[in-house]
């Protein structure tokens, strides 16, 4: 696979915090795949103040090389991740490797368990495309006017 011809980064969107339970996510898996970058450390608060988040995410990956290096989402600010594929788009990649998460299945019951593994999933930027009739959104039926003031 061209992602492991050369040892990159994993650029992690968000630290996530402690869960309910007590417990944080065990991130170690993503180490197998490049030293880690955290974009976003646990306590700050994209959606409380976008401006930093963002200028952290930007100036994080600016060293980001998309033929070697990924992205892992495992839990946070959500903002952070719609401002991770920001930076992405401001970078003129033309694609990334994102490491989605595959949890195990016990054997007997076929249930998923918690433990799992990275896979890397290569997402094209090139291929986003929108219609150019918006129509073919459902957008001709909606009242701005309306909906905003409700």
């Amino acid at each position: 696979m061209e992602s492991e011809e050369v040892a990159g980064r994993v650029y992690l969107i968000a630290q996530p915090s402690v869960k309910r339970n007590g417990k944080t996510p065990d991130l170690s898996p993503l180490a197998e795949h490049g030293d880690v970058v955290v974009l976003i450390e646990a306590g700050v608060y994209p959606s409380h103040n976008p401006d930093r988040a963002f200028n952290l995410i930007s100036t994080r990956m600016n060293n980001f090389d998309y033929t070697r290096d990924m992205i892992a989402w495992a839990g946070g600010d959500t903002l952070s991740s719609i401002m991770t594929g920001i930076a992405l788009a401001d970078l003129d990649v033309p694609w990334f490797w994102f490491l989605r998460y595959e949890r195990k299945r016990d054997k007997d019951t076929g249930q998923r368990m918690s433990e799992g593994y990275y896979k890397p999933v290569k997402i094209l930027m090139t291929d986003i495309t929108m219609p150019d009739d918006q129509t073919d959104l459902g957008l001709d039926d909606i009242d701005e006017e309306e909906n905003f003031n409700q």
